[in-house]
C-alpha cells in the first residue's frame, strides 16, 4: 500500500485515477492502501508496473550464474 501511495502522489494521481488505471472502483483501491484489502492475482502485473517493480529482483541468482 505504502508503494502505491507513494507512486500516486510522485505523479499527481488521484486515488479515482489510479483506480481507472487497475479497473477497479476507488474504495477497492483505497482498500490496497491502507492495507486493509489485497489486490488480486490478476491485478499483480499492472501493479508492479506502474510502481516500476520487477518481481525477479527477489529471486536469488544461482551460483556461478
Amino acid at each position: 500500500g505504502d508503494h502505491l501511495r507513494k507512486k500516486r502522489a510522485d505523479l499527481g494521481l488521484t486515488a479515482y485515477q489510479v483506480a481507472v488505471l487497475f479497473d477497479v472502483n476507488r474504495n477497492t483501491y483505497y482498500g490496497w492502501e491502507s492495507g486493509r484489502d489485497k489486490p488480486g492475482k490478476r491485478q499483480f502485473s499492472k501493479i508492479f508496473e506502474f510502481i516500476e517493480y520487477e518481481p525477479t529482483e527477489l529471486i536469488p541468482r544461482a551460483v556461478g550464474t
